[in-house]
């Protein structure tokens, strides 16, 4: 798959993280949703550590419900999208937080990879975004869709790397001074 298209001279105020549609209605059906759950829980309390700006949606909540309780701290503000479409970008309020933060980057995570990941890659890719998907913090019904709609996006584009690898390029260093921090919570996870 494409190595991360990010680099150092991209600075991280032009990236945003995308957490998409962790709800259990939606969860109750996703393979391995326990690791998956955790990555994703990791993925946010590392990115709350470096500062990186994340955005969550929810598909139709008040059909499907809420994110899922425990996956972050209500303090800590994230923007919450509620969207009707499957990619993010039919939301024009998440159009316009991407907008508003001068986004560059989309990093992707969340459900499911072969509707809601695929489309808002895909349209983020077509608007001139660069798209990383978090391979292992994303998750599907069907391993098989999954696969086949990663290699897709790479072939459209997208890079496609594991959250350890994302980290570990925001850090740059073991000299960054959240190292310790972001490395406890990647081994937390074994």
């Amino acid at each position: 798959m494409n190595e991360s298209k990010l680099s150092p001279e991209h600075d991280r105020k032009d990236m945003s993280i995308v957490i998409m549609d962790l709800q259990d209605r939606l969860l109750s059906s996703i393979q391995k949703k326990d690791d998956l759950i955790k990555a994703n829980k990791i993925l946010i309390q590392a990115s709350v550590l470096l500062e990186l700006s994340l955005i969550i949606t929810e598909q139709v909540p008040e059909k499907l419900g809420r994110t899922i309780s425990g996956l972050y701290k209500d303090d800590e503000g994230f923007p919450l999208i509620e969207k009707a479409t499957f990619s993010g970008f039919g939301s024009s309020a998440f159009s316009e937080i991407l907008e508003n933060r001068q986004t560059k980057q989309i990093v992707l995570a969340g459900i499911e990879t072969p509707i809601c990941i695929y489309q808002t890659a895909m349209d983020a890719i077509s608007s001139g975004y660069l798209v990383t998907i978090l391979e292992d913090c994303v998750g599907a019904r069907r391993e098989l869709d999954a696969n086949r709609c990663l290699t897709q996006l790479v072939h459209s584009g997208a890079s496609v790397i594991p959250m350890e690898t994302f980290l570990f390029e925001q850090l740059r260093s073991s000299n960054h001074p959240r190292f310790r921090d972001v490395s406890a919570l990647i081994r937390s996870r074994n």
